[in-house]
């Protein structure tokens, strides 16, 4: 009967140890959210001081899901 109470014992501890595992998996990569832009970089030229100068950086996710992005930053 003790050994029967082991073995049961150490079925459950293997179990409980995978399923504690498969919780930390990270999505395989390609699955992961992908940012892909049209351009990394845009030169304005030279521009009189004073003007409101304005562009635009197109991007799309290519990943298979959702890209959240939390906040922006200028290079």
């Amino acid at each position: 009967m003790k050994i029967v109470l082991k073995i049961c014992l150490c079925v459950l501890g293997i179990m409980t140890g995978c399923v504690a595992l498969a919780t930390d998996i990270e999505p395989a990569a390609e699955f992961a959210p992908r940012i892909e832009f049209s351009e990394i970089s845009f030169d304005f030229g030279t521009q009189v001081a004073g003007s409101i100068l304005k562009h635009s950086f197109q991007f799309r996710n290519t990943g298979m899901v959702p890209l959240f992005i939390e906040s922006v930053k200028a290079g």
